[in-house]
C-alpha cells in the first residue's frame, strides 16, 4: 500500500463520505496527506461551535488548507491587539466560504478577518447581533477603499435574521460586494411602507449615505438595490418577512431581473396573486420555496405547475390549501427533481399518483409528503415504478404498509434517505419481504372521515376543515398484492446504499426483522424510538452489521438493558450521537461503557433515565471533554446508585 502514489490515494478518497476518508487519513503520515487534497478539502467544512477558544480555531486553521469555515455560536471575546488577531493572514488565505451564526464579534474582527479571505465567494452572517448593534461597521471610509478589492470575488451574501440591521449599514456591504448575485434578507424586520422614515427624502438611484436611514431596514432601499443590479441578481430570499403581494410584485416585475431561485418561506401575507406574478414576470425559475405560505391554494399551485416549466426544486410544506385538484398538474413540471410537499393534508393518493407517476417526472431524486395521512400503498407502489432516480423518501405518518416497504426495497435500489416514521402498519413480513401475496390480509385503512382522531397528535377535531375532500376510498388488497409478483419479495436490506433510516414508532416491528434485516454497510444514522418490542437482540446484530453508524436514537425503548448498550460501545468507533432517553432498565453500567469506549461520542440523551444516576452522568461529562451537548432531565428518579465511573 506505501507505493500506491499519493495522487492515486488523493482520488480514491474522493469517493468515501467524510466520515471514511477521516478515519483513511489515520493509517500513516502518507495517507494523511492524501486526505489533504484541495478537492478533497473544498467540500470539507470546518465548523467551531461555542465551546471552541481561540486556541482551538488557530491550531486547526493553521494546519490545514480550510475552504469552507462556519463560526456558530463561537462568543470567545478577541481584542484586535491579541495573537490570534495577527495570524489571520495565515489562516484565512484560502477561505471561500466563510459563516457566522449567532456570534458575538466585533465590527474590527470581522473587518479584519474579511481583509484576509482574498478569494472569498460567499458570506453568510445570521443573528449576530452585537456585530449591527453600533451601526459602526464599515463607518470609515478608509475601511472601504481598503476591503472593497478583497470582496469584489463575493457572489452569494445572506444577512439573515439580525435585529439591528439598517439601510446604512446594509449599503455599505453592499458596495464592498458589487458582484453579488445571490441576497438573502431572511428573518429580518423589513419596513415596507417607508415614507414616515424617509420625510422629505426621495428614495432615488443617487442618493447618499447620509440619506440612508440608520435605524431600520427599509424595503424601498433594498428595491432600489434590486433594481439598479438587476441584471446580475439571480437569487433573493425574503423568507420569514411581512412582505406582500404588492411589494412582491414589485420585485419580480423589475426590468431585467430573471430570477434562477426564490425563496418565500414562512411569508403570511404572499397569495395566490403573488404567485400569478411570479409566474408571468419570472418564467425560469428553478428553485421556488414557497412553504407554509398558507394562502396559497389550488389556484396558485395550478399556475406554478403550468407556467413554471423550468422548476427543478418546489418547497410546499405547510400549504393547507393545496389539494388533490392542483397537485395532479404535477406532470406539467418535467425537469422536477426534490419535491415538499410536507403536512399538505388534503393532498390524496389519486391526485399525487396523477401528478407524479404519468411517466413525465423522471429525474426525481427528493420526494417529502410527510404528514399526508390519505397517501396510501397505491401511489407509493405506483411511485416506485417510475420514480427510479429517488435517492431521498420521506413519508412519516402517511398511510402505508407491508406493501410499500417491499416495493421500495426492490425497485429503488438507489435510496440513501429512507424514512417511514409513524408508520404504525408496517410490520416484520414488510421488512423481510415475507408477505403471502396469495392470501392477502384484511385492510385496517380508515378515512379521515370515518373517526375524528388526527393520526399526528391523536386528538379530537370535531369541527371539520371546511374545504376537507372526501378521501380516497380504501385500495383493494387483492389490487395492491396482484401489482407485485414472488421475484419482487425482498428484504429491506437489499438497500445497499441506504445512510439513514428513520423507524421511529413503528410499533408492530420485533427482533424478528431489526436484527435480521438491519445489514448497511453504508448507514450512518438508525432510528428506532418509540419501539417498545426490540430488544438487545435487536442492539447486538446492529453492533455487528452496521459499522459505519455516527447516529441511533432509541428513545422509550424500554426493553432494552446495559448489555445492549455495552456492545454498542464497543464495536461502533464511529458513534457520534446515542439517544436512549426514558430507557428504565438502563443504569450507571450503560455510562461506565460510554465513558471506557465511547471515544467519539459528542451528544448524549439520557433524559428520564430512573436508573441512571445525576453523579454519573456529570462524571462522564467532566472526563469526555469531546461531548457537546448531554440532556439529563430527570434521571436517578428511581434509584439512588452510586457513581462508579473513575
Amino acid at each position: 500500500m506505501e507505493n500506491i502514489p499519493t495522487e492515486v490515494l488523493s482520488y480514491v478518497f474522493y469517493f468515501l463520505d467524510i466520515s471514511d476518508y477521516k478515519v483513511a487519513a489515520l493509517v500513516s503520515r502518507k495517507w494523511y496527506a492524501a486526505s489533504r487534497d484541495s478537492k478533497l478539502m473544498k467540500g470539507t467544512a470546518y465548523r467551531f461551535g461555542c465551546s471552541a477558544t481561540e486556541k482551538d480555531v488557530e491550531s486547526v486553521m493553521l494546519n490545514s488548507r480550510a475552504y469552507n469555515v462556519i463560526f456558530d455560536g463561537f462568543d470567545s471575546p478577541v481584542s484586535m491587539n491579541s495573537s490570534f488577531v495577527k495570524e489571520f493572514p495565515k489562516m484565512f488565505a484560502n477561505v471561500k466560504r466563510l459563516t457566522f451564526k449567532n456570534c458575538d464579534i466585533i465590527p474590527a474582527v470581522f473587518t479584519a478577518m474579511l481583509l484576509e479571505c482574498k478569494i472569498l465567494t460567499h458570506l453568510s452572517v445570521t443573528g449576530c447581533n452585537s456585530l449591527f448593534m453600533t451601526g459602526l461597521l464599515l463607518s470609515k471610509k478608509e475601511e472601504i477603499d481598503q476591503i472593497t478589492g478583497v470582496t469584489e470575488n463575493i457572489k452569494e451574501l445572506s444577512l439573515s435574521y439580525q435585529k439591528y440591521l439598517s439601510d446604512r449599514v446594509l449599503n455599505r456591504i453592499l458596495s464592498i460586494c458589487p458582484a453579488v448575485c445571490h441576497l438573502g434578507l431572511a428573518g429580518n424586520s423589513i419596513i415596507f411602507h417607508s415614507s414616515d422614515y424617509y420625510k422629505g427624502i426621495q428614495c432615488r438611484s443617487n442618493a447618499c449615505e447620509e440619506t440612508a436611514n440608520s435605524a431600520v431596514l427599509t424595503f424601498a432601499n433594498i428595491i432600489k438595490f434590486i433594481s439598479n443590479h438587476s441584471s446580475a441578481i439571480k437569487a433573493l430570499n425574503f423568507s420569514r418577512t411581512l412582505i406582500n403581494c404588492e411589494a412582491l410584485s414589485t420585485v419580480v416585475t423589475i426590468e431585467t431581473l430573471q430570477l434562477c431561485e426564490l425563496y418565500l418561506s414562512c411569508c403570511q401575507e404572499i397569495s395566490d396573486s403573488a404567485v400569478l406574478s411570479i409566474c408571468k414576470n419570472q418564467p425560469l425559475l428553478s428553485v421556488l420555496d414557497v412553504s407554509e405560505c398558507v394562502s396559497i391554494t389550488d389556484k396558485g399551485m395550478t399556475d406554478i405547475c403550468r407556467s413554471l416549466c423550468s422548476l427543478k426544486t418546489l418547497l410546499l410544506a405547510k400549504c393547507r390549501q393545496i389539494t388533490q385538484q392542483s397537485v395532479s398538474q404535477l406532470h406539467n413540471l418535467h425537469q422536477l427533481e426534490r419535491l415538499d410537499m410536507s403536512s399538505c393534508f388534503l393532498i390524496t393518493t389519486n391526485g399525487i399518483k396523477l401528478g407524479l407517476c404519468a411517466g413525465t417526472v423522471k429525474n426525481l431524486t427528493y420526494l417529502k409528503i410527510v404528514a399526508c395521512c390519505s397517501v396510501q400503498d397505491g401511489f407509493t407502489i405506483e411511485a416506485s415504478r417510475h420514480l427510479h432516480h429517488l435517492t431521498h423518501l420521506d413519508l412519516s405518518s402517511c398511510k402505508i404498509g407491508d406493501l410499500s416497504v417491499v416495493a421500495f426495497s426492490y425497485r429503488l435500489p438507489n435510496l440513501e434517505n429512507l424514512c417511514l416514521a409513524w408508520c404504525q402498519d408496517i410490520t416484520d413480513d414488510g421488512l423481510l419481504g415475507t408477505l403471502d401475496l396469495d392470501s392477502p390480509r384484511r385492510e385496517s385503512w380508515k378515512g379521515d372521515g370515518d373517526c375524528d382522531l388526527c393520526r399526528c397528535t391523536r386528538k379530537h377535531h370535531p369541527v371539520p376543515c371546511k374545504t376537507s375532500p372526501s378521501p380516497d376510498p380504501p385500495p383493494s388488497s387483492a389490487a395492491c398484492h396482484q401489482s407485485l409478483i414472488p421475484e419482487e419479495l425482498v428484504p429491506i436490506s437489499r438497500l445497499r446504499r441506504l445512510k439513514a433510516l428513520d423507524l421511529t414508532s413503528c410499533r408492530k416491528l420485533t427482533d424478528k426483522s431489526i436484527a435480521k434485516v438491519v445489514n448497511f454497510p453504508r448507514l450512518k444514522k438508525l432510528h428506532l424510538g418509540l419501539m417498545p418490542q426490540i430488544t438487545d437482540a435487536s442492539l447486538f446484530a446492529i453492533a455487528r452489521n452496521v459499522p459505519a453508524l455516527e447516529e441511533l436514537a432509541l428513545p422509550q425503548c424500554g426493553r432494552i438493558t446495559d448489555a445492549g448498550i455495552k456492545d454498542l460501545t464497543k464495536r461502533l468507533a464511529r458513534l457520534s450521537l446515542l439517544n436512549v432517553s426514558n430507557c428504565d432498565l438502563l443504569s450507571n453500567q450503560s455510562v461506565e461503557a460510554l465513558f471506557s469506549d465511547a471515544k467519539g461520542l459528542r451528544h448524549l440523551d439520557v433524559s428520564l433515565c430512573g436508573n441512571i444516576t445525576r453523579e454519573a452522568v456529570e462524571m462522564l461529562e467532566n472526563n469526555l471533554k469531546h461531548l457537546v451537548t448531554v440532556h439529563k432531565r430527570h434521571v436517578g428518579t428511581k434509584a439512588g446508585l452510586h457513581c462508579n465511573v473513575r
